[in-house]
């Protein structure tokens, strides 16, 4: 093996490798973590698979942890692994907003503003 590759499965490959059995056990928390490690591959260009950033998302989500929420909000704004949906990304920023993030307020309410406008 190489350096590079040897560097490469480490720095990327690892954490997800690592994450994925506490994930896969209901941790909210590793959910989230797993999650971001698929979102960082999308930025990175490392590989490109949005579906499974959203899939872990949503499971965190769906638990009430807030950041995934305001994750899903993001995406669903963006229409980044799911459609775009001003209705759901609301739902999911209020979400957030109720588990104490408060950037997630002001979101739903821009986005509110924006869907209103569209109408």
């Amino acid at each position: 093996m190489s350096v590079s590759v040897a560097v490469l499965f480490f720095i990327y490959l690892f954490p997800g490798i690592r994450l994925f059995p506490k994930a896969s056990g209901g941790d909210a928390r590793s959910q989230f973590e797993l999650a971001k490690w698929y979102q960082a591959g999308m930025n990175t260009g490392l590989f490109e698979l949005p579906g499974k950033a959203v899939k872990w998302f949503r499971k965190a989500a769906d638990q009430g942890h807030a950041a995934s929420q305001y994750q899903m909000g993001i995406y669903y704004s963006q229409g980044i692994g799911v459609g775009r949906n001003y209705a759901a990304a609301i739902g999911w920023f209020e979400k957030a907003a109720t588990n104490g993030m408060p950037e997630a307020a002001e979101r739903s309410a821009w986005f509110g503003r924006e869907a209103q406008g569209k109408n």
